[in-house]
């Protein structure tokens, strides 16, 4: 999961264009006026950003429990703290951990490393 962009506007409005477009010709009336009432894009716009953020709510709390049930998972094989978070962060993993870490990992049978060198994944097992 890649939290860069946690909200994306752009990504929201897309997501529903037909609803988008309504709206705009709602407000805008059939032809342009030099005054016209904004209420159905801003009730759309209100709505849609209301979604996204539920949306939202819902992923990063399916990512909370997603790292605890980790954490729980791994407790007994003695891993470091930061070595069971780098489980949850596999395309980052050398910037987290280390090499070191990485093939005690795999050591341990929690990861599974494919390819080679700077080529080279890792899967949860």
């Amino acid at each position: 999961m890649h939290f860069r962009k946690l909200l994306s506007l752009e990504a929201t409005l897309a997501a529903d264009r037909d609803s988008y477009i309504n709206a705009i010709e709602r407000t805008l009336g059939d032809t342009f006026a030099e005054s016209y009432d904004a209420t159905p894009w801003l009730e759309f716009f209100v709505d849609s950003m209301d979604r996204a953020s539920v949306d939202l709510e819902a992923l990063l709390t399916d990512w909370h429990q997603t790292i605890r049930t980790v954490h729980e998972r791994t407790a007994n094989y003695g891993l470091k703290e930061r070595q069971t978070d780098a489980l949850m962060f596999s395309a980052q993993l050398r910037q987290l951990t280390g090499t070191r870490d990485l093939a005690n990992l795999v050591a341990r049978g929690l990861l599974i490393a494919h390819g080679r060198t700077r080529d080279r994944t890792y899967t949860l097992t």
